[in-house]
């Protein structure tokens, strides 16, 4: 087995690399990629690796080299994401030699420390995880909303499509976080991204909305017995007005990633509220699916975001469907980078 860096050529076999990943009990998820390196081209220092066996590609991961705050110092960090390995070549170290290469260009190029993620769900990696020294450092969980009927929105809500504006007013409500990238790098030309906020006094509430569509689409391949039965559920509640579908076998799932979220003040979660009433309505215009939202779970505001991101759902019924959850794993590669990290900034392009 070779371990080389990615040609184009090798998109012709990116069927076999498909990301597969467990989603909840009896569901899990495909993301279907338009190149294999679709994803890492949102990053503007970013290397990708395949591994290659007899003529075929086996194993790719990417990294990106991001220049962040740590404990309110600038540093290099690298970020390794997109590990696939064809089931056929799984349990003969292929993700050891793809995550040792992909380690060492981070230190050629000047990283201090590197992090992951890694859903829970996942625990065929963890052995490889802890063998080669990543630590849990955070846990995130990404809660998903069904987008249904329309919302009422009380609150003035403007927008922000300027990269330049968008970094103006994040970088304010971020600065102090780790792993935080300021600048304009955030909102690569690759992706679409839109800021969302509202605020009256002193109070401020705000979210960016992105999407990933010309990189990958999701699809979701639900197994559990109970799913037809909650579908002819829902189908039957229809009479009372629109309800959200469950998605069925295979059928491609549209996603609006939502990040960077701030609460502030003291009506800042009912501002938030009117936020993602905004975006769900504009959603619904779009034909969307799902809105999506990781929040680190020890932050401060994880509660109130969480609480106002639920707010005005059909909630229970669907609880299977409305939290994944993942760790935060890091290594230190020199001694300036911390082993734990504490008010930690999620990048939007990282999901």
């Amino acid at each position: 087995m070779d371990v080389r860096s990615y040609r184009p050529s090798d998109d012709e076999q990116r069927e076999d690399l498909q990301l597969r990943y467990p989603v909840a009990p009896g569901v899990s998820g495909c993301r279907r990629y338009r190149r294999l390196v679709a994803h890492a081209e949102m990053y503007e220092h970013h290397r990708t690796f395949v591994a290659e066996h007899e003529g075929k590609v086996v194993g790719i991961v990417s990294g990106a080299l991001k220049c962040v705050w740590v404990r309110g110092e600038p540093l290099k960090v690298g970020y390794f994401f997109d590990m696939r390995v064809a089931p056929q070549a799984r349990r003969q170290g292929v993700a050891s030699a793809l995550y040792s290469h992909v380690e060492s260009a981070m230190r050629e190029d000047g990283a201090a420390g590197a992090y992951l993620i890694v859903m829970t769900a996942n625990t065929a990696v963890r052995p490889l995880t802890q063998r080669i020294g990543l630590e849990q450092t955070a846990l995130v969980e990404t809660v998903a909303v069904p987008v249904q009927r329309r919302q009422r929105v009380r609150a003035d809500v403007r927008t922000l499509s300027s990269s330049a504006a968008m970094a103006e007013q994040v970088d304010s409500h971020f600065a102090g976080h780790d792993l935080f990238v300021p600048g304009l790098e955030r909102y690569p030309v690759s992706g679409r991204f839109t800021r969302y906020y509202a605020q009256t006094g002193s109070s401020f509430a705000g979210v960016t909305q992105s999407t990933h569509g010309c990189a990958f689409e999701e699809v979701i391949q639900p197994k559990s017995v109970w799913t037809p039965a909650m579908r002819g559920l829902l189908r039957a509640l229809s009479v009372a007005g629109p309800v959200p579908a469950i998605p069925v076998r295979e059928q491609p799932v549209s996603t609006w990633q939502l990040g960077e979220p701030v609460i502030a003040g003291p009506e800042g979660e009912r501002l938030f509220q009117d936020v993602v009433s905004h975006v769900n309505n504009l959603a619904l215009e779009s034909d969307v699916d799902w809105l999506l939202l990781p929040l680190v779970k020890n932050d401060p505001l994880h509660r109130s975001l969480r609480r106002a991101f639920f707010a005005r759902r059909l909630c229970p019924m669907l609880r299977p469907f409305l939290t994944v959850q993942a760790v935060l794993l890091v290594k230190s590669l020199t001694e300036a980078f911390p082993r734990r990290l504490e008010r930690i900034y999620l990048d939007a392009r990282d999901f």
